[in-house]
């Protein structure tokens, strides 16, 4: 088959059609709905490619130009974007055979003047020796995911001790963790932690707002017996799953177990909602989250952070400092 590629502006694509497009493939994701990406990447493009006059796969894409430098980010609030490709039932080679054509008409379209590219795909996406071949950086990444099989006691028993200590010293301290409909306050805790940037926690509103109007999510929050809040979090449903996207403690109670008690009382509400198997913990790569999180008991899942750098060492020394910064 011949594959087209385009290269278009996210206005000029109808959105009724992406978004079943989206929710039909297994690399779909919530960060990939056209609702979700006008908040995240007002001005969003996108690769469209087809065949037979069917798409075959779309790659959603933000362009930015800052000294002259033309770069494409993973946004900010998106786990993964990268290529989505159409579900097919056909032989392992056949499906290997498409993906190769599609990603070098993919690779043919992406502008030539981009220096820095950067993108995580979905775990799902598992041929990429195409971009390997184009010389892109191809980097193993780690997330965890929680299976909702068990029943509530027998998921608590699976924690590790130090996340059931952290629940009793949170039923010790008289903490309650209950659903809000405000995230204000959440992201101006956000900006105070430095975990967002002012501008970002606008976003983040924004996120809230229409994720509230939609159903797709919810807020949760814990407060303590004098009424303090001490963390709270944003969770967002796409499918059967529910994902720990944003959260924030406050510096004086982050010893309390308050932020265990918020994860243990989403994924409890996971167990019992039928239409939800899975939690999500969207990472970390960072040792002491990585180490915390695992201690839910949930499984590894490896996805790909695909990247061509074209500054060299200079943004390798950002990256560093940047990723410091964050820690």
């Amino acid at each position: 088959m011949h594959y087209t590629a385009e290269l278009l502006s996210g206005n000029d694509i109808d959105p009724e059609k992406w978004d079943a497009f989206v929710v039909r493939s297994e690399m779909g994701s919530i960060y990939s709905e056209s609702w979700y990406m006008q908040i995240i990447a007002p001005g969003w493009k996108a690769i469209v490619v087809s065949g037979d006059g069917e798409w075959e796969a779309i790659m959603p894409l933000s362009f930015s130009r800052k000294f002259g430098v033309l770069y494409s980010l993973q946004p900010i609030f998106a786990q993964y974007w990268g290529i989505i490709f159409r579900n097919t039932h056909d032989t392992t080679n056949r499906i290997a055979e498409r993906n190769k054509s599609v990603l070098e008409e993919i690779h043919k379209i992406l502008p030539e003047s981009i220096t820095l590219f950067n993108y995580n795909f979905s775990p799902s996406f598992r041929y990429f020796l195409p971009f390997f071949w184009n010389n892109y950086n191809i980097n193993p990444r780690l997330n965890y995911v929680l299976k909702c099989a068990n029943t509530p006691d027998e998921m608590l028993k699976s924690y590790s001790k130090r996340i059931r200590n952290d629940l009793q010293k949170a039923k010790k301290n008289g903490l309650d963790c209950r659903e809000s409909e405000d995230l204000n306050d959440i992201a101006k805790l956000c900006v105070e932690q430095r975990i967002l940037h002012v501008d970002q926690s606008a976003v983040l509103l924004k996120i809230w707002n229409a994720v509230k109007e939609r159903k797709r999510g919810f807020c949760l929050k814990v407060y303590d017996e004098s009424g303090n809040l001490q963390c709270g979090g944003l969770f967002l449903i796409y499918r059967n799953k529910l994902i720990y996207s944003t959260s924030a403690t406050a510096a004086e109670f982050k010893r309390t177990g308050c932020t265990s008690l918020m994860i243990h009382s989403a994924i409890m509400r996971a167990c019992k909602d039928p239409g939800l198997n899975e939690f999500d913990f969207e990472g970390s790569m960072i040792e002491p989250i990585e180490h915390y999180f695992r201690g839910f008991n949930p499984e590894p899942e490896i996805y790909y952070q695909i990247e061509k750098n074209k500054l060299g060492f200079l943004f390798r020394l950002y990256q560093k400092l940047n990723s410091l910064r964050k820690k």
